[in-house]
């Protein structure tokens, strides 16, 4: 009759190859964790879902400005929290700048977030890592920005999927470089 035991190598072969698409119809989840280095994209009733997207680190060597690119936030989101973080100090060719912040729904537009031309940092040769801003007051406080940016009344939400450009500009000088990461956090609500 021979061996009828499986080899580790010979187990793992098969385990591999078994088709990994779960159909979860019905079922709950309850206390999960979700881990992955892929976007996820939820479909159905969301409602209640919380939200992050963020841009790419986003390094500048020239010019006054730091853009975040588009970052999308779904149908019916209302914006919870926009802001950004220093993950390479930001520097100037010369003297002491303001760096201030403001986003929009397109390319340097202000109509989620006026510009504040030092609500980042004040009068300073450079911004160090970690220093950020937040429209969240105990998220700015912990990032030490200069000052809360603040969403404009009535554009929080959004019936539509849209795209938030957010901007860190620099007062006078060229920028010699330094890298932002932009967020937007929203909860779905309809």
């Amino acid at each position: 009759m021979g061996n009828r035991r499986m080899g580790l190598g010979r187990m793992e072969k098969l385990l591999e190859a078994v088709d990994r698409d779960l159909d979860l119809t019905n079922s709950t989840l309850t206390n999960c964790t979700i881990t992955t280095t892929a976007a996820c994209t939820f479909t159905g009733d969301v409602t209640g879902v919380e939200g992050i997207t963020n841009s790419a680190a986003i390094t500048a060597t020239s010019g006054t400005t730091w853009s975040s690119g588009a970052m999308s936030i779904p149908a019916g989101a209302i914006i919870t929290d926009v802001g950004c973080v220093v993950t390479a100090t930001l520097t100037a060719d010369t003297g002491t700048n303001t760096y201030g912040f403001k986003a929009g729904l397109t390319a340097g537009a202000t109509n989620i977030c006026a510009a504040v031309a030092d609500n980042l940092s004040g009068a300073a040769a450079s911004v160090a890592i970690g220093k950020g801003i937040s429209a969240n007051a105990e998220n700015l406080a912990s990032l030490g920005g200069a000052a809360v940016t603040v969403v404009t009344a009535n554009v929080a939400f959004g019936a539509a999927a849209r795209t938030i450009h957010a901007t860190v500009t620099q007062s006078a000088n060229v920028i010699t470089g330094g890298t932002i990461k932009f967020f937007v956090k929203y909860i779905v609500a309809a």
